[in-house]
């Protein structure tokens, strides 16, 4: 027996639009370096304007290594994307965050929502 999770992937998507902000997730493709020009080549970025929860971490959680002072967490609904965010995307929030940490909530096949930890 399996649960349905498109009831709370709904849930969160509409509670993330209430509740969240604006955020541009920039992802970016790193292109190829080309040894005999020494050039690289092919790098791109495609951005999608998506609702976020965007939270500073709390004193007791910066630890100074994986988590570091002026982290934030980004929180965005699994169906706000098409795709995946990886490591190396940014979220632009006024300036840019480089996604360092993904966390995927997704207790069965639906992704409920991704927790991302970015740094400027």
């Amino acid at each position: 027996m399996s649960f349905n999770y498109a009831g709370l992937a709904s849930t969160a998507l509409k509670q993330i639009a209430k509740f969240g902000r604006s955020v541009t997730l920039r992802a970016v493709t790193a292109g190829t370096f080309d040894t005999s020009t020494g050039t690289k080549t092919g790098a791109s970025t495609a951005d999608t304007v998506v609702k976020a929860v965007v939270t500073a971490y709390k004193d007791k959680q910066i630890d100074g290594e994986i988590i570091r002072h002026g982290d934030k967490m980004v929180m965005i609904a699994g169906s706000a994307v098409t795709t995946a965010p990886v490591t190396n995307d940014i979220v632009v929030d006024g300036g840019d965050y480089k996604i360092v940490n993904i966390e995927t909530i997704q207790p069965g096949d639906t992704v409920l929502i991704y927790k991302l930890q970015v740094r400027k």
